[in-house]
């Protein structure tokens, strides 16, 4: 059993759906600290300027130590038409626009009050309608694992007895290689080699939304993945 672990990120890069490719089961960690820093509530997309931020703004006052899964989408502000417009005036004229555009609004039209929630439908929408590939997730709050950091990665890959764990090149400097060795699961680190694919918008620009590629590429994006 090939695993992956990874935090339910917004409409991720690539290289995340690179990682979702070579395993057999996708566990979401929803249930670690959120960093309002990180991707687990922006991403990029290409614009007619260069690349541009999307991001979902949450409730986060007086909030300092919530989880993923307890982040709730604050919805005061206009963020949807914003996000929708950008992306109809970036992508419209792409080959693919007017056959993904509307699924991808059908999320936004819904109001999920979980970040996460929202995050997974989203990434859950490009296997089932794009890439048309039968993907196993599940959420790591499900197993209330009271460990952190590598013992949490370990006893995820040891509940659902993975013999071996894809995990993203950056966690290698807090991974306890030793210990997933005693427990027999090799480790294999993804080091994604970005490819490139029809943009629109001058010179090609790596690490966009995975929303770039599909409205560019449409259902060759899993090969280009």
């Amino acid at each position: 059993m090939k695993v992956a672990i990874l935090q339910p990120c917004f409409i991720p890069w690539l290289g995340y759906f690179n990682i979702i490719k070579k395993v057999d089961l996708v566990i979401f960690l929803d249930n670690v600290q959120f960093d309002k820093r990180s991707w687990q509530q922006r991403n990029q997309i290409k614009s007619t300027s260069g690349s541009m931020y999307l991001t979902i703004p949450v409730l986060s006052k007086n909030k300092y130590y919530q989880k993923i899964n307890e982040v709730k989408i604050d919805y005061s502000s206009n963020f949807k038409k914003k996000h929708l417009s950008s992306l109809e005036y970036n992508y419209k004229k792409t080959k693919y626009f007017d056959l993904y555009f509307p699924l991808v609004k059908e999320i936004y039209d819904n109001e999920y009050e979980n970040l996460s929630e929202f995050n997974i439908k989203l990434i859950s929408l490009f296997f089932e309608k794009v890439f048309f590939k039968e993907k196993k997730f599940t959420l790591a709050s499900n197993l209330n694992f009271a460990t952190t950091k590598s013992d949490l990665i370990l006893d995820i890959c040891k509940n659902f007895k993975a013999s071996i764990y894809v995990s993203p090149l950056g966690s290698k400097s807090y991974l306890n290689e030793i210990e997933f060795q005693n427990n027999k699961i090799k480790i294999v680190y993804n080091n994604f080699d970005h490819p490139t694919y029809k943009q629109l918008h001058g010179n090609f620009l790596p690490n966009m939304s995975i929303l770039d590629l599909i409205m560019n590429e449409g259902t060759k994006s899993w090969n280009v993945i």
